[in-house]
């Protein structure tokens, strides 16, 4: 007789490991001149039924751009097909995925189609929402920051009541002197909105803390 603690224990480790398995970070670019501009724009964070991909293509007049990201399992299964083909604008050299999340410490796709990319030191990423979101979880993609960027973290309200949440890279100049700057209080464009926090921090991936705990440092 099979005891009832080793089926209930096999349900557990079946059904659970997609969720404990770690998430694949990937580059994330669109028409990149080269996979180190490609690498330089940023990261996404993979869903659990994805794969990161790159793909290599030449447009007519003769120019590489790349392309990278996440991309689903299934489409994954069948990229080799979709080589080497014609669309309107450009020609499919390459399109490859990968789900290795510890190459070279960087993110694998930027090593497929047969690249070597040329990686000095790595610039500071800060959290990015590419739009006002309603929740701090919202803001899914990781993007590489310029020497004269620190991070930053807002928090607002919106027509008066609803709080919104922005997050990314901000220059210097805008944050004020200092490595955590709070402005709070300030009135933002249109007469409802009202910045309840504004910090930049100097850090990688500082901000994914939140404006308030910045503040607190």
């Amino acid at each position: 007789m099979v005891h009832l603690n080793n089926i209930f224990g096999c349900f557990l480790l079946v059904f659970s490991w997609p969720f404990l398995s770690a998430k694949l970070t990937c580059i994330l670019c669109n028409d990149a001149a080269s996979i180190e501009d490609c690498i330089a724009h940023g990261s996404l964070t993979c869903r659990d039924d994805e794969y990161c991909f790159l793909e290599k293509s030449t447009t007519d007049s003769l120019t590489v751009l790349f392309n990278a990201g996440c991309r689903s399992r299934t489409v994954c299964s069948i990229m080799a097909s979709l080589a080497a083909t014609t669309g309107k604008r450009s020609l499919v050299n390459c399109a490859n995925c990968c789900n290795d999340n510890s190459t070279r410490n960087q993110p694998c796709n930027g090593f497929l189609c047969g690249q070597m990319p040329n990686i000095t030191a790595p610039a500071k990423q800060c959290q990015q929402c590419p739009n006002p979101v309603a929740s701090a979880t919202d803001c899914p993609y990781m993007v590489n920051c310029k020497p004269t960027e620190l991070c930053y973290s807002d928090i607002y309200t919106y027509g008066g009541s609803t709080l919104r949440y922005m997050r990314g890279c901000r220059e210097k100049s805008l944050c004020g002197n200092g490595t955590a700057v709070h402005n709070t209080g300030r009135i933002l464009a249109g007469r409802s909105d009202f910045n309840l926090c504004s910090e930049c921090c100097d850090g990688d991936q500082c901000s994914s803390t939140g404006c308030h705990q910045i503040q607190r440092k």
